[in-house]
């Protein structure tokens, strides 16, 4: 796929290459990105995932 698409090597995310397992020493030259999140109003996540998670319904 590289080939067909021209592509001179591999990026992803840090989070998303510990996925890719064995494949990794495939995708060379391979990098991953480190990325930073942060949030203006942490404690208005928080309540948001609550929240949502709250609402989920129970697994039976």
């Amino acid at each position: 796929m590289a080939a067909k698409l021209n592509a001179g090597s591999f990026l992803t995310t840090e989070k998303d290459a510990i996925n890719l397992g064995s494949l990794r020493d495939r995708l060379q030259p391979f990098s991953a990105a480190a990325l930073t999140l942060t949030l203006d109003h942490p404690d208005d996540a928080v309540d948001a995932i609550l929240t949502t998670i709250a609402r989920r319904k129970p697994h039976s």
